[in-house]
């Protein structure tokens, strides 16, 4: 992301001259689909108007949503808008659902609040993180994101007597106004922080929040000349080749699959194809958008989206007017499983939704990482969001299975699957990341521990170590709250030889486990940077994860899967934690082992693997 952010803040200089409205009025005047009258006024209003420090962005890309309207001043707070011109006299409120009625009937339509909240929630819970996470410092800093519904057809009084039948009232974080509003004397009823020149919860450290936000409003050209010190080797540069067809790769840890996936986006995207980067793990597009960054290519960013499965659903449903399936006392993995996608599927294909028949959602090509954490329903979903091209990729290592899904769609063996021939596979089954010491420890355990497949085989030590004198150390220890207390020990061994915090990385089993040892931590003043979340808060962690942190960093085994990081400290679950059993537990270890970079110490509380470590160091 910081090749990104770089990259922008230099186009940002060049053209801090022209007008602050984005993108320029001639492009906008030569839109495909024009602005309303709403979208056009709001804009000339704002651009008229707000002091020179405001930003204005009309339909920006936001990494595939369409906000209406986007103001942005990095030392005040950003605030989102939706612009309706409704005639409110057609549309009522029934239990929370907006209604609209003509001479056909009455029908449900969007509720733009709640679709303005969804871009908001959306900054903050992927976009920009770090001010998800200092609002979870303080509540107060809320007021750095606002949103507002502007009605074009109706006055501010007839909008708040429209929301008197709904539980929507409007508020200084949500101004609700009509078209009298667009008036010089009531520009802070629109924007209430105008005329701010600071405000107080903007920090000198927080400089870059919403310079982050500014990349994913208006992507930057990606220039080739911008990409650094990514090289493939000759196997890997075969499979990064844009090709249209469903494929299949097959790799191991450390082998480079998501660097091929970054090159076939960039090559794609290079060729003004739009692409889908999507994963399972909510953390992991990060790191994939940090590697496309640093490719040799010329490509438009906004060619590229990037999404988690979870919130592609969710988006989509959100985009189709549908009812989300899911509540908080709902089994949510196995209604994802099947309900979420299959009702979304039905809705795509249903020539009566208007949304759906009218605005589809498609792209040329969609790329999968981590591809044994999907299921078959999930892959013909997504297949319906193809065009005729018809490119799909899919990459990943049956060893890391840890959700243990059935594989067996991935050989083409089920219906509506579209793999035909043998599986991708990169030459020697080399791993490039991990040291020649891990190598042989990963090997052993997949022997060991994990199920035989006919067509496995070991992974190949690289013959280029990244770091000297890897250290491999091994505790056995029951229960796990003594694992915690060693922990500390662990972590002041590698400090005390030079390792810095923010090259550490503790994995443990659970947000319980994981919250226990943040709190020992920084009780001791020493900086977290984590993924926990509290079921009773509402929390931003696991987005904001990121490696280019400068704090000491601690996961879940889970949420780490994909990532990699010089010194990882695992914490391993006991034999009955959260039914971490038999093979489920032995795949979970085994993508733990495999995330380091250079050491690796295990604080085992699993006496299974009591005897896998006898030969490691010990820490004292």
């Amino acid at each position: 992301m910081f090749a990104w952010l770089v990259t922008h803040l230099l186009n940002k200089l060049l053209i801090n001259f022209m007008a602050r409205i984005f993108p320029s009025w001639n492009e906008i005047n030569n839109f495909s689909n024009p602005l309303t009258e709403g979208e056009r006024k709001l804009a000339e209003f704002l651009d008229k108007y707000l002091p020179p420090a405001w930003d204005i962005y009309v339909q920006p890309f936001l990494n595939g949503d369409r906000p209406d309207v986007v103001i942005l001043n990095p030392q005040v707070g950003v605030m989102v808008y939706e612009v309706k011109d409704w005639n409110l006299r057609s549309y009522q409120w029934d239990s929370d659902n907006l209604f609209v009625s003509n001479s056909t009937g009455k029908y449900i339509v969007d509720n733009p609040i709640e679709q303005v909240r969804h871009y908001r929630n959306n900054i903050l819970n992927l976009y920009i993180p770090s001010l998800g996470e200092k609002i979870d410092n303080n509540k107060k800093a809320f007021s750095l994101i606002k949103t507002g519904v502007y009605f074009h057809k109706a006055t501010t009084q007839e909008v708040t007597e429209f929301l008197e039948k709904s539980k929507y009232k409007g508020s200084k974080y949500e101004p609700m106004i009509g078209h009298d509003a667009l008036n010089k004397e009531k520009l802070l009823s629109i924007v209430p922080d105008a005329n701010y020149q600071r405000s107080n919860f903007i920090e000198p450290k927080d400089s870059q929040i919403f310079e982050t936000l500014r990349v994913w409003l208006a992507p930057p050209f990606h220039s080739k000349e911008q990409g650094t010190k990514i090289k493939l080797d000759s196997s890997q540069d075969q499979h990064s080749k844009p090709n249209p067809g469903h494929h299949r790769i097959k790799a191991v840890a450390g082998s480079g699959k998501t660097l091929i996936l970054a090159y076939r986006a960039a090559r794609l995207a290079s060729e003004g194809k739009h692409v889908l980067v999507i994963t399972f793990n909510i953390t992991l597009w990060h790191y994939i958008r940090d590697q496309i960054a640093r490719t040799p290519f010329d490509f438009q960013g906004k060619n590229i989206v990037f999404k988690h499965f979870h919130g592609f659903c969710s988006d989509e449903y959100k985009r189709l007017g549908m009812k989300w399936p899911i509540s908080n006392k709902t089994d949510i993995d196995e209604i994802f499983k099947t309900i979420v996608p299959n009702r979304l599927l039905e809705a795509i294909t249903d020539k009566s939704n208007y949304k759906a028949s009218r605005q589809q959602l498609k792209f040329d090509a969609i790329l999968i990482d981590e591809g044994q954490d999907y299921c078959w329903e999930w892959y013909c979903l997504l297949c319906k969001y193809l065009t005729l091209r018809n490119e799909l990729l899919l990459v990943c290592d049956p060893r890391q299975n840890i959700y243990k899904r059935d594989l067996e769609w991935t050989n083409g063996q089920m219906k509506n699957v579209q793999f035909r021939g043998r599986w991708g596979e990169l030459k020697e089954n080399k791993s490039y990341r991990l040291p020649n010491l891990l190598v042989q420890v990963v090997n052993d355990f997949a022997v060991q521990f994990l199920d035989r497949d006919p067509e496995d085989i070991p992974i190949v030590s690289n013959q280029m170590e990244l770091f000297n004198n890897p250290k491999l150390i091994w505790e056995n220890v029951s229960p796990v709250n003594k694992g915690i207390e060693l922990c500390e020990k662990a972590y002041k061994y590698f400090f005390e030889k030079g390792v810095q915090p923010s090259d550490i990385i503790f994995l443990v089993p659970d947000h319980k486990t994981g919250w226990n040892l943040v709190n020992i931590f920084e009780s001791k003043g020493i900086n977290v940077n984590h993924v926990f979340e509290d079921p009773e808060k509402s929390h931003y962690h696991k987005k904001s994860f990121w490696m280019g942190d400068s704090r000491l960093k601690m996961s879940t085994i889970h949420s780490f899967k994909g990532w990699e990081l010089k010194t990882v400290i695992l914490l391993t679950p006991e034999i009955n934690h959260l039914m971490n059993t038999g093979k489920s537990l032995d795949y979970l270890v085994y993508t733990a082992l495999s995330r380091s970079m250079k050491d690796l110490c295990v604080i085992n509380c699993c006496n299974k693997y009591d005897l896998f470590g006898s030969t490691w160091e010990r820490l004292s």
